[in-house]
């Protein structure tokens, strides 16, 4: 049961990133792309899904770090923008785009926003970097004690 309880929280955390990692992208790079904002903010979003459950498949423990890096980092800068303000909603850029109100739009898609978008990197990469310097420790760790077993016997 726990192999199988395994691969569906792998499969749940790939899919969790891909879709912060599709906003993400959608509010750096969707207000360049013209066209149906639905249906780019919903390509953004399943394309991340999808390529992130095939990296967790296959690269578990690497995908899990970054995944779960990038949904803290998300959920952090996004929970501080909520109190700060100037960073809107996906939503509010996809239905601006859908009216054509590009001058509001303009408005509302200040540096500001690109400024929480550095953060969002910024602390995705520091939380990366201790993830990682946390499991060399760990695997260190385990090292140790398998020799000292070995030595004992």
């Amino acid at each position: 049961m726990f192999k199988y309880h395994e691969k569906i929280l792998t499969f749940l955390v790939g899919g969790l990133g891909g879709f912060l990692l599709g906003e993400f992208l959608f509010n750096l790079f969707g207000n360049a792309i013209n066209g149906n904002g639905t249906l780019i903010h919903i390509l953004f979003i399943v394309i991340s899904i999808v390529a992130c459950i095939i990296l967790a498949y296959f690269l578990k423990s690497f995908i899990i770090i970054l995944a779960t890096s990038f949904i803290g980092s998300y959920a952090l800068i996004r929970g501080i923008s909520l109190f700060a303000g100037h960073f809107p909603s996906e939503y509010t850029v996809i239905d601006l785009k859908e009216r054509g109100e590009t001058d509001q739009l303009k408005k509302i898609l200040t540096w500001r926003v690109y400024v929480y978008l550095a953060f969002i990197v910024i602390t995705c990469g520091l939380s990366i970097y201790v993830q990682f310097k946390l499991k060399k420790k760990k695997n260190i760790s385990k090292k140790q004690k398998l020799l000292m077993r070995i030595r004992s016997n």
